[in-house]
Order: structure tokens, then sequence, then C-alpha cells
């Protein structure tokens, strides 16, 4: 059963089995006395389990509280994601893409690429972001490939 699901049992109910299972016990009236007592101590757990998700649930409702710092940092976006997110703008309204040379005993080179005019910068850089960004600075593509 799930946490939301058990949070909607009554409690009012469960008490008013237990008083019955309590009177039937009491009065002879069950065939088996351990069977009821059984069920009692049953009732009692789940009554117990139930306390102990209404508290979790209380503890998930306070941390997605908006006001708590913890949201204050989920909704706040991360460091460098403005410029992640202009790169990635440039790029879609620019139509190009990132190429890379693998170089044997070092690291890859990379440098952006216009497709559509077979366009390359003339320099290669050490990342992609910093091929991106020469080429934002540069604010138009290059000539030549």
């Amino acid at each position: 059963m799930s946490t939301k699901a058990r949070a909607n049992v009554k409690p009012a109910k469960t008490s008013s089995v237990v008083e019955s299972l309590k009177r039937t016990s009491e009065a002879g009236i069950a065939a088996c006395p351990a069977t009821v007592l059984a069920l009692i101590a049953e009732v009692e757990r789940l009554r117990a389990e139930l306390a102990s998700a209404k508290s979790a649930s209380k503890v998930a409702e306070t941390r997605m509280d908006a006001s708590s710092p913890a949201s204050a940092r989920l909704a706040a976006p991360a460091a460098g994601t403005e410029k992640d997110t202009a790169r990635l703008d440039f790029m879609i309204t620019e139509e190009c893409q990132i190429e890379h040379m693998d170089r044997p005993g070092a690291d890859p080179l990379y440098r952006v690429r216009w497709p559509w005019g077979d366009i390359s910068q003339r320099d290669w850089s050490a990342t992609p972001r910093e091929a991106i960004d020469t080429a934002i600075a540069a604010k138009e593509p290059p000539c030549s490939s």
C-alpha cells in the first residue's frame, strides 16, 4: 500500500475494530481468543505504521515547502547554466555543430562547423565550450573552411 493510501486510512475505524475485538474476546464469544488477540496486535501494529507514514508525509511536505532553503536551491539555476544556455541558443540559431579532431597521444581538439555553408572555424580549441565561445565572440561565421 502506498504512503498516500496509508495516510487516508481513518484511525477512528481502526479504534472501533479494536474495541469490538476486545469486547468479543472479553465476552468469550470468539471461538479462538488467541486469534482475536493476534488480530488486535496486528491492528495496533498497523496503527503504529499509519502514524509513522503520517509523520514521514509531514516531513516530505516540509522539505517541499517553497520557503525552505532546499527548495530555493532547486529553483535557482545551477552555476554556469546561463552561459551554457547562451551557447545552446547560438548553436540552434546558427544551425552549426561541433567538430572534433582526435590526436594520437593527445587530447582531442574542437571547433564549430556550419554545415549549410561547409564552413568551419580556422582555429581549434581545447574544449567544445571554448570553441563555441570563440564563435560567439566572432559574431559571424568565418568565410572559408
